[in-house]
């Protein structure tokens, strides 16, 4: 994009970073939610959620990366989405590219034991965060149910697009969980 030592865009839903190798960098965009190296165009893609934008923005703030227009646009409108409500579903991307939706519900006990009854779905502890595996149509069916019952949800348009039509996610038998370690419980 630029001289700067690194960049943040958004094209076709996800935020894209590039920046000059950076050991440090890499380590902390490693941790951020729904990301997976892009090889051929060297550059990282991270899942349009709230908490990866905000990691990710955070990050091109303390390097002197820069931002788009668009890229911040999207950032601002996820953070206006995240503090009128702790009720959405998105989705991101495991360590071998498997799509995961990520349910956040608040303090609603109701959604999280109908989240608990989905196969393969876990909570992640302390975060709160459910994961859904979206590879497997029998769970993505079932949160499918759950977010058509419960319009306080606010559920990504990449959400909506794998739970209308989930036989454009890549269902696996073999799939991975994200790379985060499995600390809560699971339902299976």
């Amino acid at each position: 994009m630029t001289n700067a030592p690194g960049y943040v865009d958004y094209r076709n839903g996800e935020f894209v970073a590039g920046f000059d190798y950076d050991a440090t960098a890499i380590v902390e965009i490693k941790a951020l939610h729904g990301r997976r190296w892009e090889p051929k165009t060297r550059e990282w893609i991270v899942a349009r959620s709230h908490r990866s934008a905000a990691g990710l923005l955070a990050m091109a703030r303390k390097r002197g990366w820069v931002v788009s227009p668009e890229a911040r646009n999207v950032a601002e409108r996820l953070q206006e989405l995240a503090d009128e409500a702790e009720l959405s579903v998105d989705v991101v991307h495991g360590s071998a590219g498997e799509p995961w939706f990520l349910c956040m519900f608040g303090d609603d006990a109701g959604l999280q034991q109908r989240v608990r009854t989905i196969p393969g779905a876990y909570v992640e502890v302390p975060e709160d965060s459910w994961w859904v595996p979206a590879f497997r149509a029998d769970s993505a069916e079932l949160l499918l149910d759950i977010v058509g019952s419960d319009e306080r949800l606010i559920v990504s348009d990449a959400a909506w697009r794998l739970l209308a039509e989930p036989d454009i996610a890549y269902f696996s038998p073999e799939s991975t969980i994200p790379e985060q370690s499995r600390r809560g419980s699971t339902s299976e």
